[in-house]
């Protein structure tokens, strides 16, 4: 498995399976966030994938085309961006085994058709507040990812914005990544359960 993965952010390492919980403060620490990971996935050859909410994907294309070519990679699909309606949501509500599947099948055809050496995929969770009712299976899937993150050589980034999500919603958010990064630090979660841990705890929130 890969290892020593440049994250984008200076000082910051990962390592193939990662799943990372990113509290960010806002949409410019989240911006700055997002462009970092996927310029330094462009630059080095990661089948990319951006799953986005709130965050305005023409301004990521400006910011990363400063840098490298975001038509070539758009137009190769070594870099997709996709909106959460397309993909938490595509089948008009959330599916945690639907996504599951989703990412899957794009993964292992971007890992396995020998273009790219690893997967980085990043996803922006603010979506679930316009849909509390998805949370309880949200967090469900976000326990499930830990499984599926050795499946291939990738690293996932889940952003959730701590001026938005409440604190029941930061407490599975916590239960469910190995690993934090806050501030520019990336850190073993002390706080995290394995997938069978998290399932034994029966009740998900629901708000």
């Amino acid at each position: 498995m890969l290892a020593d993965i440049d994250s984008g952010v200076p000082g910051i390492g990962l390592s193939a399976g990662d799943h990372i919980c990113a509290f960010h403060f806002g949409p410019d620490e989240r911006d700055l966030l997002i462009g970092l990971y996927l310029h330094a996935g462009l630059l080095a050859g990661d089948k990319c994938v951006a799953l986005l909410d709130d965050a305005d994907p023409d301004a990521l294309f400006d910011r990363l085309s400063e840098s490298v070519d975001v038509a070539a990679s758009l137009a190769s699909h070594q870099l997709e961006v996709i909106d959460a309606n397309d993909s938490y949501l595509r089948n008009g509500g959330f599916s945690a085994a639907g996504t599951l599947s989703f990412l899957d099948t794009t993964v292992s055809a971007a890992v396995t058709d020998g273009l790219h050496p690893c997967a980085r995929l990043l996803g922006e969770m603010s979506w679930v507040l316009r849909h509390p009712e998805a949370s309880g299976e949200l967090f469900t899937y976000e326990s499930s990812v830990n499984e599926f993150s050795h499946r291939y050589p990738q690293v996932l980034l889940c952003l959730y914005d701590l001026e938005m999500f409440g604190p029941e919603m930061l407490v599975e958010a916590l239960r469910t990544h190995p690993k934090l990064l806050l501030g520019g630090m990336l850190v073993p979660n002390p706080n995290y359960l394995t997938p069978g841990e998290y399932a034994a705890l029966g009740d998900r929130p629901d708000d």
